[in-house]
C-alpha cells in the first residue's frame, strides 16, 4: 500500500507541475486497480455467489426452518422439524382454493398424529363481545386462518403462532392469533413425544396459490 501511495503522490505532483507520469508510476497505479478488481470478485466462504452473508454465519436467535410461498393449489403440506431449537415461531397469510366467501381454519398435526389427542379453546371477539369455546379429543390443532377463493378480491386470512419447548416431555401447547376475524386459539397436544414434523391442511378445499407460510426456530 505504501508504494502505491508513493506512486499516487508522484503522479499527482507530475500533473501539477504539467509533467509527463513516469512509466514506474503508472504500472503501479494499474497493478493497483487490477488487484482492486480481483478482490471485488472473490466470495469468502461466509459468502454466497451474491456477496449476501450465509446463514450459518448470522447468530440470530432465530432461524429459518421453512418459508415458501405457494406456486400452486396444496392440499396438505408437511415439514420436518429439527431438534436444535427450543421453541416454534409459525406465520402466514393466504386463501383456499374453495368457491365459498367466508374463511376456513388451517389445522396442524404433529408428527403425523390423526388421533383425537387434541384440545382447542377459541376466543373470538366480536362485535365487541368475546365468545369462548372449548373442545376436547379433536384430531387437529388450529394454527392459522385462511380467507375462502370466493372472497373478495385481496381478501386474506393471516395468522401468527408460536409453539414453545416443543422438545420437551410435556404435552405441547400452541397460541395462534388470527386475522380476518379477530380470533385467540389455544390448542393442547396431549402427547409427551417430541415434535420431529408439522403438516398442515385447511379444514376444506386446499391451500390456494400465493398463499405463504413460514417456520421459525428460536434457540
Amino acid at each position: 500500500m505504501l508504494m502505491f501511495e508513493e506512486a499516487l503522490l508522484r503522479v499527482l505532483k507530475s500533473l501539477e507541475d504539467g509533467e509527463k507520469i513516469k512509466p514506474l508510476d503508472r504500472e503501479q497505479l494499474r497493478q493497483h486497480a487490477h488487484n482492486i478488481g480481483n478482490n471485488s470478485m472473490v466470495v469468502s466462504t461466509w459468502q454466497n455467489t451474491d456477496k449476501s452473508i450465509k446463514d450459518a454465519y448470522i447468530h440470530f436467535p432465530f432461524v429459518p426452518i421453512y418459508s415458501k410461498v405457494f406456486e400452486q393449489d396444496t392440499a396438505s403440506l408437511t415439514i420436518s422439524i429439527p431438534a436444535v431449537y427450543k421453541h416454534l415461531v409459525i406465520f402466514g397469510a393466504g386463501r383456499t382454493n374453495g368457491a365459498g366467501g367466508g374463511r376456513d381454519f388451517l389445522f396442524v398435526q404433529f408428527n403425523g398424529d390423526t388421533s383425537a389427542s387434541y384440545g382447542q379453546e377459541k376466543w373470538l371477539g366480536s362485535a365487541g363481545n368475546v365468545i369462548v369455546q372449548n373442545v376436547t379429543s379433536q384430531t387437529v390443532a388450529i394454527v392459522g386462518l385462511l380467507s375462502q377463493g370466493g372472497s373478495a378480491a385481496g381478501a386474506n386470512g393471516s395468522f401468527f403462532a408460536l409453539l414453545p419447548h416443543y422438545n420437551s416431555d410435556y404435552f405441547k401447547h400452541l397460541r395462534a392469533w388470527m386475522m380476518g376475524v379477530q380470533f385467540l386459539i389455544y390448542s393442547e397436544w396431549g402427547n409427551v413425544s417430541h415434535i420431529t414434523s408439522l403438516t398442515f391442511t385447511p379444514a376444506a378445499d386446499s391451500i390456494a396459490a400465493g398463499s405463504a407460510i413460514s417456520v421459525y426456530g428460536l434457540f
